[in-house]
C-alpha cells in the first residue's frame, strides 16, 4: 500500500507472498531468515514513506518518525542476521538519492524565490532541515542499530555469568564478530544442494531439508525450500523490466542523460530496484558455498516488481492487467497446492511427487 496506494496491488503482493512455497517452508520451520526478511521489508517500507514526504511541506519532526522507525528495523534485521547489512546499503542509497532531490528542489526554489512565497520558504529551509535530518540519521542509522545489535548479545553473554558492561564484555562481543566473519570467509566445503546466485531465480536446485521414505506403501514425505514457479518465474521477468525501466525513468534523468518527468507511477521503481539489488548483488561477490534460500530476502521484491509491471499495463489496458493478475493468483494457488506435500512434509502417494518433479533430480523424496 505504501508503494502502490491501491488495494488491488497490495492484495496481489500479499497473496503471491502467501502462496510462495519458500516463504511457507522457511517461516513454518522457523528458520532465522524469516526475521531479517520481515525487518528488511519494514525498513524499506518506512524509507519509502519518508521518500514520499518533504520537510518543505510537512513538519520536520513528522518526517523524522519514519526514519527513526526504519533505523530501528534496520538494527533488528542486522541483529537477526548479517544480511541486514546488505539492506542497510540499499537504505543509504535511497536516502541520499532522495536527499539529493530535496537539495535540487532548494536550488530551483532559490533561483525562483521571487515568484512565490513557497519557493522562498523552501530555499531558506534546506540548510536547517537538511542538517537536522542528517544529524538525526546519524542517531537513527548508526547509534540505534549498534545499541540494538549489542543488546541482542545478552543471551550469549549470560553464558559467562552476570553481565557487566565493561571492556571485557565488549571484547567478547567483538571476538564473536571476528569468529563469525573468519568462519564464512575461510569456509571450504561442498554440498550437493549448493547452488550459485544465477540459478536461484530459475529454481534450478531446491534445498532439501527432510524426507521420510515409505516405498513399501507407495508413499513419500519431504520438506524442500524452493519457489513457486508462478511467483518466481513471473517475478524474474518483472524484476528485469523494473530494473531496466528504473534506469530509464530514474537513473538517466538524474544524470541528465535524458529529460526527466515526474510520474507517481514511477515512485515505486527505485525502492523496488534498490531493495532487490541490495539483497541479491552481494551474493554475487561471495565465494563461499551458497544455497537457494539466500534468495529469500529478494522474493518480496520480485513480487512487488510483478505488481508494478501490471500497474503500468493497467494504464493502457486495465482489463488485461486485471485479468492477468487474477490468472496469476489462480495459477500460483494451483501450484502451491500441487507442491504443498514437497514443501510441508505431508505424506502423499509417490505418484503425486513424481508428477510435481518436472525436471531430472529436481525434487527429493
Amino acid at each position: 500500500m505504501q508503494l502502490f496506494h491501491r488495494t488491488r496491488w497490495a492484495a496481489l503482493c500479499a497473496l503471491l507472498l502467501a502462496l510462495d512455497c519458500m516463504h511457507f517452508t522457511q517461516t513454518r520451520i522457523a528458520t532465522i531468515d524469516s526475521f531479517p526478511v520481515l525487518f528488511m521489508m519494514l525498513m524499506f517500507m518506512l524509507m519509502a514513506r519518508w521518500m514520499q514526504m518533504s520537510f518543505y511541506h510537512q513538519r520536520l519532526r513528522d518526517t523524522l518518525v519514519p526514519l527513526a522507525l526504519s533505523g530501528a528495523c534496520m538494527g533488528l534485521a542486522i541483529a537477526s542476521k548479517w544480511i541486514g547489512c546488505y539492506g542497510a546499503v540499499g537504505l543509504a542509497i535511497l536516502f541520499f538519492a532522495r536527499f539529493y532531490s530535496l537539495w535540487r528542489q532548494s536550488v530551483y526554489a532559490g533561483a525562483h524565490r521571487d515568484e512565490q512565497p513557497a519557493f522562498a520558504r523552501a530555499a531558506n529551509l534546506f540548510a536547517r532541515n537538511g542538517a537536522l535530518t542528517i544529524a538525526a540519521c546519524c542517531v537513527f542509522f548508526v547509534a540505534v542499530p549498534v545499541i540494538i545489535y549489542v543488546l541482542s548479545y545478552i543471551p550469549y553473554l549470560r553464558y559467562y555469568g552476570e553481565i557487566k558492561w565493561n571492556l571485557r564484555t565488549f571484547e567478547r562481543i567483538w571476538s564473536a564478530q571476528v569468529t563469525m566473519f573468519e568462519y564464512h570467509k575461510n569456509l571450504v566445503a561442498e554440498h550437493y544442494f549448493a547452488s550459485p546466485w544465477y540459478e536461484w531465480p530459475l529454481i534450478v536446485k531446491p534445498m532439501w531439508y527432510y524426507s521420510a521414505d515409505f516405498k513399501g506403501a507407495g508413499m513419500a514425505s519431504s520438506i524442500m525450500a524452493f519457489g513457486n514457479p508462478a511467483v518466481w518465474w513471473t517475478g524474474l521477468a518483472a524484476i528485469l523490466f523494473v530494473l531496466f525501466y528504473s534506469v530509464w525513468r530514474n537513473a538517466l534523468p538524474a544524470l541528465r542523460a535524458i529529460p526527466g518527468r515526474e510520474d507517481e507511477y514511477d515512485r515505486a521503481l527505485p525502492v523496488i530496484a534498490v531493495a532487490f539489488l541490495s539483497g541479491y548483488v552481494p551474493w554475487m561477490l561471495v565465494s563461499r558455498l551458497t544455497f537457494i534460500y539466500h534468495y529469500f530476502a529478494s522474493v518480496p521484491w520480485i513480487i512487488a516488481a510483478t505488481a508494478q509491471a501490471l500497474r503500468y499495463l493497467e494504464r493502457r489496458r486495465p482489463r488485461m492487467a486485471h485479468v492477468l493478475a487474477v490468472l496469476l493468483v489462480i495459477l500460483a494457488a494451483v501450484l502451491f497446492v500441487g507442491f504443498y506435500p514437497l514443501a510441508s512434509g505431508l505424506e502423499v502417494p509417490r505418484a503425486w511427487c513424481d508428477a510435481m518433479s518436472w525436471f531430472k533430480n529436481w525434487m527429493w523424496y
